[in-house]
């Protein structure tokens, strides 16, 4: 099993990082570089049991259900249907304020390698990689969303701010 964590700075609230990440469940295409839609696939919105699916720029996609909640503290999720060679992918994304206008958020995932000792080689030399760079880049989207507004596109795109907020 693979673990990876990691830590970012946001530069807004807890109660406002808080409720982008875990209370807007659907909304994760608003920060995510790689993410183009990510609608609701649950009947409930928030909360335990919310779920989604992100929709990716290159067309693959992955399926997230809110599996933990602490309210302002926590939230953890299970990913399924996933194009990508890797089982029992699990995220937890911990919430802990800094100050009044400022939190750190740390997201940690785990996941299984798939194809046996081949999967080992391909997660050390390419998987965790690429996994800390798409975490990184996340993060770095949601503190920029959180600042502008606007959504965050893959590099060279621009989509301006999230209609309604301009």
């Amino acid at each position: 099993m693979t673990i990876l964590t990691i830590s970012h700075t946001i530069h807004s609230p807890l109660k406002t990082t808080w409720a982008a990440v875990a209370e807007d469940f659907g909304g994760i295409y608003k920060y995510h570089p790689r993410v183009k839609h990510s609608p609701l696939i649950s009947s409930i919105s928030s909360g335990l049991g919310t779920a989604r699916r992100c929709e990716f720029h290159d067309s693959s996609t992955v399926d997230e259900e809110i599996v933990g909640w602490e309210k302002e503290k926590e939230v953890r999720i299970a990913l399924t249907n996933a194009a990508i060679p890797l089982n029992d992918i699990k995220a937890t994304i911990r919430f802990q304020a800094i100050d009044g206008r400022s939190c750190i958020v740390d997201f940690t995932m785990s996941y299984t390698p798939k194809f046996g000792p081949l999967g080992w080689v391909l997660d050390r030399v390419m998987l965790r990689p690429m996994m800390a760079k798409i975490l990184k880049q996340m993060l770095e989207g949601l503190d920029r969303h959180l600042a502008t507004g606007e959504i965050i596109d893959p590099p060279g795109k621009h989509s301006g701010p999230v209609p309604g907020t301009a």
